[in-house]
């Protein structure tokens, strides 16, 4: 049996190829992330050269572990998000001359580990968000390695400034808020509608959950973890989920839908931190001018 084959009935996964006809393969251990360690990571080396996509979110990979990424000389892309990670990790991934992107969201990793990629001359994109990694560490990065994106949350990322050809389009008028309506209503709802009714709606419940209605959207889904905590925006998943980088399996929207834009989220999360109210009028609600 071919050793991808076998490795596959070994492990009950699917490695695929990155294109027909391609020799290069993706893996991505989210079905077994629970059960993938250091152990199943090692079972790799047969196939490491032919690595080009390696998925290892949430999986039970230690920087131990990671000493078996040694072979995988073509990988491109590294994703090792809510991992037990650190600066330690770090030294094993050096090798890895081809290396483009990297995402380490919600690791162990500081300065110290931030300071050492220097030593991977393709870098494009790095995810440092929700670690120990400062923003004067990875600007001192960047000077080193100028073309690197790296993204330190939501809405702070070091990258090179790139000009704009063109100045930009002015922004479609906003159509009036009736200071009659409730806020839920008025502002909430039509968030919602744009960007999360397509999966989340009365036709379709992704993941068991239905946003169509308040009282569906505090049903939550099959998650078991509440979408709306009411004066809590950073505990409710429906935030959570939103800050998520881009290129996270959870972050929603999905890469691919329409994005909720920086007013859009910060207006949830004002909504969620005044209580998640339903019969609050806008006319009393004390929305921000920033908001309006």
């Amino acid at each position: 049996m071919a050793p991808v084959q076998a490795l596959e009935k070994e492990l009950g996964v699917a490695i695929l190829p990155l294109a027909q006809n391609d020799a290069a393969l993706s893996f991505n251990c989210v079905n077994i992330a629970d059960k993938f360690g250091d152990g199943e990571l090692a079972k790799f080396a047969p196939i490491g050269e032919r690595l080009a996509e390696l998925n290892l979110s949430r999986s039970k990979v230690t920087d131990a572990g990671l000493a078996s990424l040694a072979g995988m000389k073509n990988l491109k892309k590294l994703h090792l998000p809510n991992t037990a990670v650190t600066d330690a990790g770090i030294d094993a991934l050096l090798g890895l001359g081809q290396l483009e992107y990297l995402n380490l969201f919600n690791t162990k990793i500081t300065d110290v580990g931030l300071a050492k990629l220097e030593k991977l001359p393709k870098l494009k994109r790095l995810f440092v968000w929700q670690t120990g990694a400062t923003k004067p560490a990875a600007e001192a990065l960047h000077a080193k390695l100028p073309e690197v994106v790296i993204n330190l949350g939501w809405d702070q990322e070091v990258k090179t400034a790139v000009a704009v050809a063109a100045a930009p389009a002015a922004p479609a008028p906003v159509a009036a808020v009736d200071p009659e309506k409730p806020v839920y209503d008025a502002l909430i709802q039509p968030i919602l509608a744009a960007k999360c009714l397509n999966c989340h709606g009365e036709e379709k419940d992704k993941g068991k959950l239905r946003m169509h209605t308040f009282a569906e959207l505090m049903k939550n889904g099959d998650s078991g973890l509440p979408v709306v905590v009411a004066g809590k925006s950073g505990e409710s998943l429906m935030v959570k989920r939103a800050l998520l980088p881009l290129e996270e399996d959870e972050h929603m929207p999905p890469s691919n839908k329409d994005q909720l834009n920086e007013k859009e989220l910060a207006i949830l999360k004002w909504w969620i931190d005044a209580g998640a109210k339903t019969d609050v009028k806008v006319k009393d609600a004390a929305l921000p001018d920033n908001l309006k």
